[in-house]
């Protein structure tokens, strides 16, 4: 069964060259990209992975997701889940503590918060999933 798979994965592709359109290509160039820092997806409100042996690496990626339910913290690894299909989504922290989707606190908050932080601060708010922005 896996034979013919690969046979009409194969067979799919070359159709598909032919008529100037890759689009089995660009899903799995998704699945690969995610949301990674250099991802030309990165702006899509959710992706959907198809990962075969269910792990995500989030290495690469500086914002947290939301995926399958569980939250990835930016650049936290590798992380194993029990499908081969994950759900990832940008999410960011609230000050509360709760999780909102959206990459970042424009896209439902109010522009965020003016403070004074130390550089100590700053990488813990930036490794929460923060964007902390120097006011002129």
């Amino acid at each position: 069964m896996s034979e013919n798979k690969l046979q009409l994965f194969k067979d799919t592709r070359a159709a598909n060259r032919k008529k100037g359109s890759t689009p089995i290509l660009r899903s799995l160039n998704k699945s690969k990209m995610g949301y990674r820092d250099d991802s030309p997806y990165k702006d899509e409100n959710f992706i959907d992975i198809h990962t075969p042996n269910g792990i995500i690496d989030m290495s690469e990626t500086g914002i947290p997701l939301m995926a399958n339910g569980k939250i990835l913290p930016p650049y936290s690894g590798k992380h194993q889940f029990d499908t081969n299909v994950v759900r990832e989504q940008p999410v960011h922290q609230m000050p509360d503590g709760s999780w909102m989707p959206g990459a970042k606190h424009g896209d439902y908050y109010d522009g965020g918060e003016v403070m004074e932080l130390d550089d100590a601060e700053i990488a813990r708010y930036r490794k929460m999933g923060y964007r902390v922005e120097e006011i002129q």
